[in-house]
């Protein structure tokens, strides 16, 4: 069987970011900043696992302040999900 020489399993590989980690200058995700304007959003899932969802009232919601906009799946065309 012929043996790749590009594959790194089972052999030494220098870190090449190793020196940033551990000085502090690398970047992760949670260093990164998007702007004051950022909304975050929330998933709010049914508590039973096989309902039929007939209505989701979403005017108390819209009353919590800074609340910004509720999305559910009647703002979509397509069906999400399996």
């Amino acid at each position: 069987m012929a043996e790749f020489t590009s594959t790194p399993v089972g052999k030494n590989v220098p870190r090449v970011d190793a020196y940033d980690k551990v000085t502090g200058a690398a970047l992760f995700t949670d260093d990164l900043q998007f702007g004051p304007g950022l909304y975050h959003g929330r998933l709010v899932r049914s508590p039973h696992a096989h309902a039929l969802i007939k209505k989701v009232d979403i005017s108390k919601a819209l009353e919590v302040p800074g609340v910004k906009a509720v999305v559910t799946g009647q703002d979509f065309d397509a069906r999400i999900g399996l």
